[in-house]
């Protein structure tokens, strides 16, 4: 009789375990968060291990190493993080994304200290209950990896190689097929060095079983790796090579064979009580031999992010020889909360549509009516900022898209150079009037380089130094012919 379907017998567990700890132990990456010593310092490492997972979420490995050091060079201890400006907090996060992870990390340090006498709580359940902001799996990888606590942790990397040792081919975004994986990783922990066999897990998932051109052959699991087993049958089967990147052919004869004999051996093994249809692949979308072990794990279609468009004030002044920009601080919830910026206006209505009168088309620019449009818009931002100085150019500098999780932001860029007005000096540092949505403040280009922005904004201002540069790279001087610089202005006085 057959392997029960989507799940692990002892003789897999007892050599998962075997194998795969003994492959880590050879050849784990040397990473720095891996370098402080459970034994010397366990509440050090946990913090360690919290920061680094934290950056982690969504982000590269090779992208976090480098933030993760200068993170630690600034607060080695959660006592120091806990005592850190917020400010200053975004600063060093800059650039990495997901910019409300660093808010939960510095509130999550705050509150170890300020109500849990400064200690890391050490079970993945207390972490979950006390600490705002963790959750299942940063609970579970701090309580392994820190106090060796034998729970196991669920990840992307995680989710591919359950998938693929089971041929699990359910949504893995649904609920069920998650809390299936969760009883997994938990049947397959060790009680002795959990941390290492969790982080061996992620490691197989980001090294091996990667997304695409996965090494199966040199993956230590492929003995009881279903995924491996079926294709290598499919193979000697039809006597093919099959090849790692080809484009689908689900509308196959073959494919559609295979599939059915596939499923009519599965269905061999379950009974009507222990339906388990949902870790199936889905009849609509069967398996493909082009894919191979790719065919695992599916995800449902992704949702298409919103569409948003704004008008971005890049507002540039030249003082003492020195260029200054204006920024402001956006709200401390939403989307990059608590972020600095150029001044930003977010279009409503038709006015940001694809299909609008204004913006009929992302590369039609009628050039007197966009004119008109953009002053209007960029006229109360101009009095907003801009009292005692002067307009001496006003350049439409193309557009920029930059795409978050869930919004598809499209930037039109208007780049506007100012003078001081006669003897009047320009007020440096951050500007709270009653009159003003949110602070704002003048920044020198030094500064602005080290500021708490997203990385939109850093590409925004270089299109707008590099008289060259639009999106794609193409030249900008057909499109910047429309839009002459505007007269100079006394903003003060067009209050």
């Amino acid at each position: 009789m057959g392997k029960t379907p989507f799940s692990f017998d002892s003789n897999d567990i007892t050599e998962i375990r075997s194998q795969l700890l003994a492959w880590y132990a050879k050849g784990k990456r040397d990473l720095p968060w891996r370098k402080i010593s459970a034994e010397a310092d366990r509440q050090q490492h946990a913090y360690a291990v919290w920061v680094s997972e934290i950056m982690l979420q969504q982000t590269r490995v090779a992208t976090v190493t480098d933030y993760y050091n200068r993170w630690m060079l600034n607060w080695p201890t959660v006592h120091d993080l806990a005592n850190a400006e917020l400010a200053k907090v975004n600063e060093m996060w800059a650039g990495l994304g997901y910019y409300s992870r660093a808010k939960r990390l510095h509130e999550g340090a705050q509150i170890v200290i300020k109500d849990l006498n400064g200690q890391i709580p050490e079970s993945s359940i207390a972490l979950m209950k006390k600490i705002p902001g963790v959750g299942r799996y940063t609970a579970a990888a701090i309580s392994s990896i820190a106090f060796n606590e034998s729970v196991g942790v669920l990840d992307g990397n995680v989710i591919r190689v359950l998938s693929r040792l089971l041929t699990i081919g359910g949504n893995i975004t649904s609920k069920n097929v998650l809390d299936h994986m969760w009883k997994l990783v938990d049947m397959l922990i060790t009680q002795e060095k959990p941390g290492d066999f969790n982080q061996a897990m992620m490691e197989l998932g980001a090294m091996v079983c990667t997304p695409k051109s996965p090494q199966c052959t040199k993956c230590p699991l492929k003995s009881v790796c279903r995924a491996f087993e079926e294709l290598e049958e499919y193979k000697n089967e039809n006597s093919i090579t099959v090849e790692k990147n080809a484009k689908r052919k689900s509308n196959s004869r073959e494919t559609s064979k295979t599939h059915k004999k596939r499923k009519m051996i599965v269905e061999d093994h379950v009974d009507i009580e222990g339906c388990v249809s949902h870790l199936e692949l889905p009849p609509d979308n069967p398996w493909v031999p082009e894919l191979g072990v790719m065919n695992y794990p599916r995800k449902a279609m992704k949702k298409a992010p919103r569409q948003e468009v704004a008008i971005v004030c890049v507002i540039e002044l030249m003082c003492d020889k020195e260029l200054y920009y204006v920024i402001s601080q956006r709200p401390t919830s939403g989307l990059l909360a608590g972020l600095w910026e150029f001044p930003t206006i977010m279009l409503k209505g038709n006015e940001k549509g694809e299909n609008s009168e204004i913006f009929p088309d992302k590369n039609s620019w009628p050039a007197r009516r966009v004119r008109e449009y953009i002053a209007k818009h960029t006229d109360p931002v101009i009095k907003k900022y801009l009292i005692n100085t002067e307009t001496t150019e006003r350049v439409h500098k193309g557009e920029y898209t930059h795409i978050f999780s869930h919004i598809r932001l499209r930037y039109i860029i208007e780049h506007i150079k100012v003078t001081v007005s006669g003897n009047v000096k320009v007020e440096m540092g951050v500007i709270n009037l009653p009159e003003h949505d949110s602070p704002w403040q003048w920044v020198s280009k030094q500064d602005f380089s080290t500021s708490a922005m997203s990385s939109a904004m850093h590409k925004i201002l270089k299109i707008c130094n590099d008289k060259n540069i639009s999106k794609g790279g193409k030249s900008q001087r057909s499109l910047d012919s429309f839009f002459k610089p505007l007269k100079s202005t006394n903003v003060a006085k067009s209050e």
